[in-house]
């Protein structure tokens, strides 16, 4: 809704008709998006009430909370490929994924591009100041 208005804006075809139902839209759009809100915080709060328990090799039993709980899988069910095959999804969401838990969790991607931005981009503004530097 936002880049259509902003579209309308450039080319300098807004009319009253079309803001009047653009703000209908997006007060659907956002009346809509609250009544989904709503749901995710229902469905989190059921969800916060489960957990798994598990008996470690000492015997002693450990509850995990289900929503701390992101993948599972059998590894004494799994053959060489498919072990081979987990291993290389796992890498791929590591790399790939975007981070969870206020950055504590999750893909590396955002600090791997960061890194290789700001060499680039450093590389591209230190350059020319070495070859001043050396004349």
């Amino acid at each position: 809704l936002r880049l259509d208005k902003r579209k309308h804006e450039l080319n300098s075809t807004v009319t009253d008709d079309f803001l009047a139902q653009n703000l209908q839209q997006k007060e659907q759009v956002e009346q809509e998006l609250a009544k989904l809100d709503l749901q995710l915080d229902g469905l989190r709060l059921q969800l916060s009430g489960y957990a798994l328990i598990v008996e470690d090799m000492t015997g002693s039993h450990v509850s995990i909370p289900l929503e701390d709980i992101l993948d599972y899988w059998y590894p004494n069910q799994m053959s060489l490929p498919d072990k081979v095959m987990h291993w290389g999804k796992q890498v791929w969401k590591f790399l790939s994924e975007d981070q969870r838990e206020s950055n504590s969790e999750g893909g590396v991607f955002p600090a791997i591009f960061g890194t290789v931005f700001l060499v680039l981009i450093l590389w591209i503004v230190v350059m020319p100041l070495g070859v001043v530097a050396a004349i």
